[in-house]
């Protein structure tokens, strides 16, 4: 178990790099973990990832995961502030957007575990075979397969299960983007976030990465290193999963003077947002 996410991206990027074998997919020549890489993080409110050598655009993590939270995708508000996602936006939609895919099941989730917190069955379904299985003309496929939620220890445990993800650019905002999905459902329970288990089918690092990659790697390991884990609520309002998704769509759309009592978090999203 590795402590925060911070670390837990780092030892990711160090394990492809160390035992990584080379492969040649669509996108270009990689690295890739060979066999199925998991990493467990004790800690999942250390969202704001801090890597020395490694400049994280956090807007980024931001607009995934209130689009998420929040159960919505809309473009403009990823390419006004991010150039690199408008080749993914087809007849103005993003294909793969998880806020979309996911709505309806997270409240369901958050109210199942409410009343069976004992139950197996808290699943979200990114990744549909019917619909994304053979379609290349697609840029957008999702990477993530499932999400899964377990009370147990009095914590809220989320596993996540990716069958691609690109560990310099992708993996730093779907961790950061899932820890806040994490907190959100347990701010409803009333618990704690419990670990957070990623796991991918293929962690890889494409070539054109491996530069910048391998002198983050030589910098040394994150032990010691101090990122910040949210010690207060991570969003705001009562912690109803409803409320807490109108939040997020309130903060994604530059709407958060309707909001009263930001968090820290918020507040710091809301700076990100207009950064940009």
């Amino acid at each position: 178990m590795t402590p925060t996410l911070s670390s837990g991206w780092y030892d990711a990027l160090t394990a492809v790099i160390q035992d990584g074998i080379s492969i040649a997919p669509t996108k270009g020549p990689a690295l890739e973990y060979p066999g199925v890489f998991a990493v467990e993080i004790e800690m999942p409110q250390s969202i704001i990832l801090d890597v020395p050598g490694r400049e994280f655009r956090h807007v980024i993590g931001a607009l995934e995961g209130l689009s998420l939270v929040g159960q919505v995708s809309i473009a403009e508000t990823f390419i006004d502030r991010v150039a690199a996602f408008r080749p993914f936006v087809r007849h103005s939609i993003f294909w793969g957007a998880y806020g979309p895919r996911a709505a309806g099941s997270i409240g369901q989730i958050a109210t199942m575990l409410a009343v069976k917190p004992d139950s197996r069955q808290a699943v979200i379904s990114l990744y549909n075979s019917k619909t994304d299985l053979g379609r290349p003309e697609e840029v957008d496929v999702p990477c993530t397969l499932t999400i899964q939620f377990k009370v147990r220890r009095q914590r809220l445990e989320m596993w996540v299960a990716m069958r691609s993800n690109d560990v310099w650019l992708g993996l730093p905002y779907d961790l950061m983007q899932f820890a806040m999905l994490q907190a959100a459902i347990a701010q409803h329970l009333g618990i704690p976030a419990g670990p957070y288990t990623h796991t991918a089918g293929s962690m890889h690092l494409y070539d054109r990465h491996s530069v910048k990659a391998q002198e983050v790697y030589r910098s040394g390991s994150v032990e010691g290193w101090n990122p910040t884990v949210m010690d207060s609520p991570v969003w705001g309002g009562s912690g109803d999963i409803s409320e807490t998704a109108s939040r997020a769509r309130r903060i994604l759309l530059g709407e958060e003077h309707y909001l009263d009592n930001l968090t820290e978090f918020e507040k710091q999203m809301v700076q990100w947002l207009i950064k940009f």
